[in-house]
């Protein structure tokens, strides 16, 4: 049975890439791939465990959702919006697993809604979320629902205009209530209008400077250790104690691949069509996001920028091609 559910999983895969390149939606194909990708999230008995047992992300979760008053937590205005979901799962009276469900049904409706509004390719998200990233935000519930809010939030930034750039704000900072490295996000923001250009060298050259620096010196952590201290979240800077070696190398190379392919996207687009403002956001966008490159520094969990942001990107690029 395993194994024919592992090969159910590649096929759905593969069908849903291929539905994308051939630019032929299949409803059925759609809902069948929505139901059993959502399942896959919640369908572990791992959460059975209690946090006491095995220090698994799941088994926490069930403890602190069965043994605390999410209200009280003391993470709760750093996660307001995930402690407020649990909160509101407790007063309902659902079970954790009940609870859970509903969480990953509501996130992937959020990534549809997203896809419909931006006019994204739902059928290449569901692809590139299951070949790679459904591993990745398994039992990262926070940062899985996040990433759902991101991608709707950045199909505003893309159209770059007063109200829509409110609206983005507005959405990343719920997804910053999901997990707070998503508050990060809100320097897409920061582009200079008139010479975005170069705006955007000075910032990534700065970048590159600070980053090389930082290690040549071997204070990656105290040096951005500022950083960390302004969310206020001590178990974010446990992270500033961790040793990066060779790993920063491989993060800082899979950033630069990132953002090669939205050059090149650039490129094909500025070749078989005029000037495209939404493709110049596009690229800008992911350009500034080698500010990131820092904190691959300091601890490898922090690709996650790089993770979550990627297929974002993947996803809207969609849009443009």
């Amino acid at each position: 049975l395993k194994v024919l559910l592992i090969v159910f999983y590649v096929l759905l895969v593969i069908c849903n890439y291929n539905s994308y390149r051939n630019n032929k939606a299949s409803n059925l194909l759609t809902i069948i791939t929505v139901v059993f990708a959502t399942a896959m999230l919640f369908s572990t008995n791992t959460a059975d465990l209690d946090w006491e047992v095995t220090e698994l992300d799941m088994s926490g979760y069930r403890t602190i959702y069965e043994k605390y008053a999410a209200i009280e937590y003391p993470e709760f205005n750093m996660y307001y919006a995930f402690y407020g979901c649990m909160h509101i799962g407790q007063m309902l009276g659902l079970n954790f697993r009940t609870w859970w469900a509903i969480m990953s049904i509501m996130a992937m409706a959020v990534a549809f809604i997203a896809c419909r509004i931006h006019k994204y390719n739902f059928n290449l998200f569901l692809a590139t979320f299951m070949a790679y990233y459904e591993m990745v935000f398994y039992s990262g519930f926070k940062f899985f629902y996040g990433m759902c809010f991101l991608l709707l939030a950045y199909g505003y930034l893309l159209r770059n205009t007063k109200k829509d750039k409110i609206l983005y704000a507005l959405f990343v900072c719920l997804a910053g209530g999901f997990h707070t490295l998503y508050y990060f996000f809100l320097i897409f923001l920061i582009k200079s209008n008139k010479h975005p250009k170069y705006f955007i060298g000075i910032v990534v050259a700065f970048t590159v400077l600070f980053t090389v620096l930082m290690r040549i010196s071997g204070a990656a952590a105290a040096m951005i250790a500022p950083f960390f201290n302004a969310l206020g979240n001590d178990h974010v800077n446990i992270y500033t104690n961790r040793i990066v070696n060779m790993g920063f190398y491989m993060a800082v190379f899979l950033q630069l691949t990132f953002v090669y392919i939205a050059s090149k996207i650039k490129k094909y687009k500025e070749y078989v069509d005029e000037y495209n403002s939404i493709v110049e956001s596009f690229y800008y966008s992911v350009l500034l996001s080698i500010v990131f490159c820092p904190f691959y520094a300091v601890a490898l969990t922090f690709m996650r920028f790089l993770t979550t942001f990627s297929l974002v990107a993947i996803t809207a690029s969609s849009s443009l091609l």
